[in-house]
C-alpha cells in the first residue's frame, strides 16, 4: 500500500529532514506527481513498492529526493545536491549502523547510476 506523500512530509519535517523551500511548500497533489516510491522510475511498479515496504523509513527521503530530481537546478550540481540530501536525509531517518549504511548507499548508487534518470526529468539533451 501507497503512503500518502503528505505523510511523508509530517514524517520528513519530524525527523528533521532537509528539502528545499519550496519542498515544504507544494501541494501534496505536486508531491504525489513526481513520487514513485523507492528505486528508479524505469523499474516496474512492483519492485519499488517491494523495496518502498522494506525500506519504508526511508520513504521520506526518497519523496525529497523525487521531488528535487523533477524541481532541482537542472544541472551537475542540482543532481549531486539532491543524492547527498538523499543520503542524509535517510541517515537521519534510520536507527542503527545498518540503517545508516543502507541510506549513504542508497545515496551513492543515485550518484553513480541515476544522472540518466534525472536528465529524463529535466529533459536535458
Amino acid at each position: 500500500m501507497r503512503t500518502w506523500p503528505g505523510a511523508l512530509r509530517e514524517r520528513a519535517a519530524a525527523a528533521g529532514c532537509q528539502a528545499p523551500d519550496m519542498f515544504w511548500r507544494a501541494s501534496e497533489a505536486a508531491l504525489g506527481a513526481v513520487y514513485n516510491g523507492i528505486g528508479p522510475e524505469e523499474w516496474p511498479p512492483f519492485l519499488r513498492e517491494l523495496l518502498s515496504r522494506n525500506l519504508n523509513r526511508l520513504e521520506p527521503a526518497a519523496l525529497i529526493h523525487d521531488f528535487e530530481y523533477v524541481f532541482a537546478k537542472p544541472d551537475y550540481i542540482g543532481f549531486t545536491a539532491a543524492n547527498w540530501r538523499l543520503a542524509i536525509n535517510g541517515i537521519r531517518l534510520s536507527t542503527g549502523w545498518r540503517g545508516r549504511a543502507v541510506a549513504l548507499l542508497l545515496g551513492v548508487l543515485c550518484q553513480v547510476f541515476g544522472r540518466r534518470a534525472f536528465i529524463g526529468a529535466h529533459k536535458i539533451e
